[in-house]
């Protein structure tokens, strides 16, 4: 990053606090950076001389478990089995014996821990969020951290206090849902009274609806609501707020002779009218850079998932999935690959409701 960082006295009163309280199976992990995608990195427990090193997640864990057998803490919670007595004493002798520890004669000492190593992890985090898109984290990490006299450090401010007003972290890329929070989040929906939609499944989260602590009230049906419509809505009138349940019943397309997606903006191989009724009438839309457009697979409309890139499509596992589509060509394939979420070339994400099937649509600013 450049510049140096401050004294943080407070994070190293914490470690401290945390050593002397748990001391042989504290461990400070500090990643250093990334080999062929998995992270690398050193390993320090204040019973060890030297740090050990790691390369890769799995090689972490496994040496993270070898360190707390070398330490004798914490204590495992189940016995090994051997096959006979020999592979057990020569197992009890290999574990035992490593050049930076004696179990015979652990000394302590808190001096090992490195405690300008755990603040310069800070450091590389401030740039773990900035590559994530967490641009709001990252310029509050570093508006912490950072020396304000270096010019470097300066700079780098000054350019992530712009994403952070433009941006905020809404680029960054979520962590995926445990079915718990799934289940949960299910649950927190039908509780806020939000209806069903077939072909948008989950509307807050792509942004077609917002949540206001205090309430709006709802121009179709005069009632207050909590959650209201932010997306396109196709009417001459026009109209502020609506709520989840007036889309839903198709009272706000039929009171406004409006609807929710242009009905000339959708792919052919949907021959069901009331299929293209549910989906312009009564299903939130969504915004794009230029005229929305909705994705059609196995004879019926997709569900819409969302504003993403191909970074995003990646870690979905889907993006040559979503590259094999007549509807693109050879030069269009390499736009999708090349795109960014928010960038000039936005993507749209499809999946279908039958088979499966991932696709999208694109377009620019």
């Amino acid at each position: 990053m450049g510049g140096t960082l401050v004294q943080d006295e407070e994070a190293i009163k914490r470690i401290e606090e945390l050593i002397v309280s748990d001391r042989a199976s504290t461990m400070l992990v500090c990643i250093q950076g990334t080999r062929e995608g998995e992270p690398c990195g050193e390993i320090y427990n204040c019973y060890l001389r030297e740090p050990v090193l790691f390369n890769g997640a799995g090689d972490m864990v496994l040496k993270l478990d070898e360190m707390c057998n070398w330490v004798g803490a914490p204590y495992p919670t189940t016995d090994y089995r051997f096959l006979n007595r020999e592979m057990e004493r020569q197992y009890r002798e290999d574990s035992a014996r490593h050049p930076q520890v004696s179990r015979d004669n652990l000394v302590y000492s808190i001096d090992r821990i490195p405690f300008q190593h755990a603040l310069k992890a800070r450091e590389v985090l401030v740039d773990v969020y900035d590559l994530l898109d967490f641009k709001k984290d990252a310029y509050e990490l570093l508006c912490q951290i950072g020396n304000r006299s270096d010019k470097k450090t300066l700079k780098r401010l000054g350019i992530l206090k712009d994403y952070a007003e433009n941006w905020g972290n809404h680029y960054a890329l979520p962590r995926p849902k445990t079915p718990e929070e799934k289940q949960k989040e299910k649950e927190r929906q039908a509780q806020l009274g939000l209806p069903a939609f077939r072909y948008h499944p989950n509307p807050l989260e792509t942004g077609a609806f917002e949540e206001s602590a205090d309430g709006v009230v709802c121009d179709c049906c005069g009632k207050t609501t909590h959650i209201f419509y932010t997306a396109p809505f196709y009417a001459v009138e026009d109209i502020a707020y609506l709520c989840p349940e007036c889309i839903a019943n198709g009272e706000a397309a039929r009171k406004y002779d409006g609807s929710f997606q242009d009905d000339f903006s959708v792919d052919d191989g949907v021959d069901d009218p009331e299929k293209l009724d549910e989906l312009i009438h009564r299903t939130p839309g969504y915004s794009g850079w230029q005229q929305e457009y909705w994705r059609a697979h196995c004879g019926d409309y997709c569900a819409y998932l969302g504003h993403v890139g191909a970074r995003e499509l990646r870690a979905l596992g889907v993006l040559e999935e979503v590259l094999d589509d007549p509807m693109w060509d050879d030069e269009q394939k390499e736009m999708i690959r090349e795109s960014v979420n928010g960038g000039h070339l936005q993507c749209y994400l499809f999946q279908c409701l039958h088979c499966g099937k991932h696709l999208v649509w694109m377009d620019f600013d």
